[in-house]
């Protein structure tokens, strides 16, 4: 009789590693989460009431992500249908090692414009769109050409027709990029809700988190394969203390993506590709 109990107890961790396994290689890879979240301030009048940002990152279209998943991310965010779209930097997968051919950089473009944004579309670099200079050229080649505004170390205000705005901060890449937070900073306007975007959650280290609200990042993809006793002893550059989920410091808070591709290998693994939507209410 304990044969019996051992062998079924056996099968059973068998049968849940082998769904586990299955999950991780053959489903999770290609299957993409809406995660909602609401941002709630007094800074937000009635005019910023209800407003809507869509956040995806970390694309790294070419070696594991196609033409058929770029198309599933864009129905994602249409679905959503957002005021504003912010792009968090790794469009690209290793731009130096495998150049994606003209003719499919100018697909990637054409398939981006068709992101719908009702205010508008703003994008940051990664360290895959900056390891090299033809890289970053073609990425913010590509992101012009498909209606984006790249905010390299400068800022911009987001309004939904009245004076009221959100300051959207653009801070460089931590890794391969050149930060330069007092330029992204300069001449924001004060009393305004203000959010930073960078692509390297430890950034978080270095802004000042008494006149930011919100810092939204990537790089991790949440471990892609997450696996917290490993996570804790390996954790690449630029997100070695703030990995993934939610980090708070004086005012502000950083919320890390897992973002929506892949790098290394096609496996993901407790750490659900996604697409964050938020929803700005005023309290």
């Amino acid at each position: 009789m304990k044969y019996k109990k051992l062998i079924l107890c056996l099968i059973s961790l068998l049968l849940v590693v082998g769904l586990i396994t299955y999950n991780a290689i053959c489903v999770a890879p290609h299957k993409l989460t809406i995660r909602e979240e609401t941002l709630k301030s007094d800074k937000f009048d009635k005019s910023l009431d209800g407003l809507t940002i869509a956040f995806f990152s970390d694309v790294h279209y070419g070696n594991f992500i196609n033409d058929d998943d770029i198309d599933k991310l864009i129905d994602t965010i249409n679905i959503i249908n957002p005021d504003v779209v912010i792009f968090g930097g790794d469009l690209i997968d290793r731009f130096s090692q495998h150049p994606i051919p003209v003719e499919q950089r100018e697909i990637l473009s054409d398939k981006l414009s068709n992101i719908e944004a009702k205010i508008d579309k703003y994008a940051v670099l990664g360290n895959h769109d900056e390891d090299v200079q033809p890289a970053k050229d073609e990425v913010n080649k590509i992101l012009t050409n498909a209606g984006f505004k790249v905010i390299e170390n400068t800022n911009v205000q987001i309004s939904n027709g009245t004076d009221k705005c959100i300051n959207l901060i653009g801070i460089d890449s931590m890794l391969c990029g050149t930060p330069d937070i007092a330029s992204a900073y300069e001449g924001i306007a004060d009393g305004n809700y203000t959010i930073a975007v960078s692509h390297c959650p430890d950034i978080f280290n270095n802004i000042d988190t008494t006149i930011t609200d919100y810092v939204l990042s990537a790089h991790s993809h949440g471990g892609q394969v997450y696996l917290p006793l490993i996570n804790i002893f390996y954790r690449p550059y630029g997100c070695e203390k703030y990995f993934r989920g939610k980090h708070h410091s004086n005012n502000a808070t950083l919320d890390i993506t897992n973002g929506s591709g892949l790098t290394n290998k096609s496996i993901r693994l407790f750490a659900d590709a996604e697409v964050v939507f938020y929803k700005l209410e005023a309290n």
